[in-house]
């Protein structure tokens, strides 16, 4: 799956530093986006190494932007960095995929009430929305294949992020989409025929019906029931792949 922009931000802000030309920083932005969408996508893979040659070529760009763009990349562990030997992209383990996962049931709820205490009804809007878009998306995987399509996973993550557009807690909504990254990048390495499309739709509908009811308490469990199936489900699959090598 090749990604176009996964990511739906929530603070547009340059964070370039202070004295990088504009032009520059805009191209450091694009090619960070374009590196980490290829990671989460697992076009670039565990382990692989990031060296500024290979990714001048791939990306087009100059090695400074490349720098800077691999600088912001690591705070966010998809890549990390060598002594004196450049990067890597981040190993992928069941246990970092567990960490994963149990750090998403900690926070997301918290997000999730936050969402509702501060939601308004554009808030509602944006959830329905978003809801009727990814509802209306298609297929969740490539015909014949459990690889998920870039259109549904962009309307997955929009839908998502709607839910918590509306959150006070801007610090843990920014760590929130690193934890997103990370885990849609374990679902896309284990292409996890056990995600069953009908289901998740079902459970996003449940959530957009809690939103539309003004309904907290079942929305944060209905919430971390989705995250957990599905993390579940990426596990397993992980797990077996551990067991046959």
């Amino acid at each position: 799956m090749v990604n176009g922009s996964l990511r739906m931000t929530f603070n547009n802000a340059d964070t370039s530093p202070p004295h990088t030309p504009r032009g520059q920083a805009t191209q450091s932005a694009q090619v960070h986006d374009r590196l980490r969408d290829d990671i989460v996508s697992g076009a670039l893979l565990p382990g692989q190494r990031l060296t500024l040659d290979t990714l001048i070529e791939r990306y087009g760009v100059g090695a400074t932007p490349l720098r800077e763009a691999l600088s912001r990349l690591s705070t966010s562990a998809l890549i990390r960095g060598e002594d004196r030997r450049g990067f890597r992209v981040a190993p992928a383990t069941v246990a970092h995929m567990e960490d994963i996962l149990a750090t998403r049931l900690a926070i997301e709820p918290v997000l999730v009430r936050s969402a509702f205490m501060s939601g308004d009804i554009a808030w509602e809007g944006r959830v329905l929305a978003a809801f009727h878009q990814l509802r209306g998306t298609g297929e969740m995987y490539q015909p014949g294949t459990h690889t998920i399509r870039e259109e549904w996973e962009i309307a997955h993550r929009a839908f998502h992020a709607a839910v918590l557009s509306s959150a006070s807690l801007r610090l843990l909504l920014q760590f929130q989409e690193v934890l997103w990254d990370h885990a849609a990048r374990y679902r896309n390495l284990v292409s996890s025929s056990g995600l069953d499309p009908d289901v998740l739709l079902h459970e996003h509908d449940q959530i957009c019906e809690t939103v539309l009811a003004r309904d907290a308490d079942l929305a944060c469990l209905l919430w971390n029931r989705h995250i957990q199936n599905a993390g579940n489900s990426v596990l397993s699959a992980m797990r077996l792949r551990e067991a046959d090598t």
